[in-house]
């Protein structure tokens, strides 16, 4: 019995200590806990990424980046330490395979890593100053074409400690798009248009000899209709409103000559800026630059299912309000 007792503690013992094998090395898999090593690291969010916005648009470039983010140690520093950041392309592919993307890498010459530089004092813990992001003075954003960029970026020591190969890179991600509209707008670009010189050329589902630019009726049910009013004189268009409970969707565009056109957006489907005018909210459309223009074209789709079209001759079926701002 007594030589049994002994095999069974024996065999207790080593299960125990296979368990406790075991969670000691699944710690190797994050490089914070049991490393000897004293650990810089960045904490920026879980995915440790920067995202920024590029938007191209007919009058320019719009958006940058300008990150400013400190690092960290795990124990104090015995002496000044430096950290920097440097580029690291080697890391794109694992980058994309682990977040289902398919960025590039963002090309030489825009980035600017010369203030990506930072600080720790010994005995302390943290730098005192932050590693900053930006592009380059006079970086070409035209020549962003691609839909997604990644420029991963690795921390550097110098002094005393080693960059955390988890959580010692930030990933700095550029999207591009092609767009007139800003999706973020603190307010109107310009003032309200002036429309009493406006006239409407031709109409579709409207009548142009009626035009107005509130409350103008449409003649009759259908899945689309449009109109292009003259302004009278080129301005430069800086915003738009085309208000209607019958409108789905549809878009603008704006001419110098009736002839070749800039789309400017869709009705439907940004962020505006509110503005009431009496009872009524309406919602204006705010471009990222001003767009030189004589002529406007609306195409609006419908909705056909609207109940208004049963009233229609009761004046149910209308363009609530048509506007423009202009930033001459």
């Amino acid at each position: 019995m007594k030589k049994n007792f002994l095999k069974y503690f024996i065999l207790c013992l080593t299960a125990v200590t296979a368990l406790v094998f075991s969670s000691c090395s699944s710690d190797e898999a994050y490089d914070f806990v049991g490393n000897p090593n004293n650990l810089a690291y960045l904490s920026i969010n879980a995915k440790n990424t920067l995202s920024s916005a590029v938007v191209h648009t007919p009058v320019g470039e719009f958006g940058g980046l300008d990150f400013k983010i400190p690092a960290f140690i795990q124990r104090a520093v015995t002496k000044a330490t430096t950290v920097s950041l440097v580029a690291d392309n080697s890391l794109i592919d694992a980058f994309n395979q682990k977040n289902s993307t398919d960025y590039v890498a963002l090309p030489d010459g825009f980035l600017n890593l010369s203030e990506a530089v930072a600080h720790i004092k010994a005995d302390t813990v943290a730098t005192y100053d932050s590693l900053r992001i930006t592009f380059k003075d006079g970086a070409d954003l035209s020549q962003l074409t691609a839909k997604g960029y990644v420029a991963p970026l690795r921390l550097k020591v110098e002094g005393d400690g080693t960059a955390s190969e988890d959580r010692g890179v930030v990933y700095v991600v550029i999207t591009t798009s092609t767009s007139l509209i800003n999706d973020s707008p603190t307010g109107l670009l310009g003032t309200k248009a002036d429309d009493s010189n406006w006239k409407c050329l031709s109409a579709d589902g409207l009548d142009a000899n009626a035009f107005a630019t509130e409350n103008w009726s449409f003649t009759k049910k259908q899945a689309t209709a449009s109109f292009v009013v003259d302004l009278g004189a080129t301005h430069k268009v800086s915003g738009y409103l085309v208000g209607s409970d019958l409108i789905n969707n549809g878009e603008i565009a704006v001419s110098e000559d009736n002839s070749t056109w800039t789309t400017l957006g869709s009705l439907r489907g940004h962020k505006g800026v509110d503005q009431s005018e009496g009872w009524y909210t309406y919602t204006w459309y705010v471009l990222y630059g001003a767009v030189p223009a004589r002529y406007v074209k609306v195409t609006m789709n419908l909705n056909t299912g609207y109940w208004g079209w049963n009233y229609i001759q009761w004046g149910y079926c209308v363009i609530d309000k048509f506007g423009l701002t202009y930033n001459d």
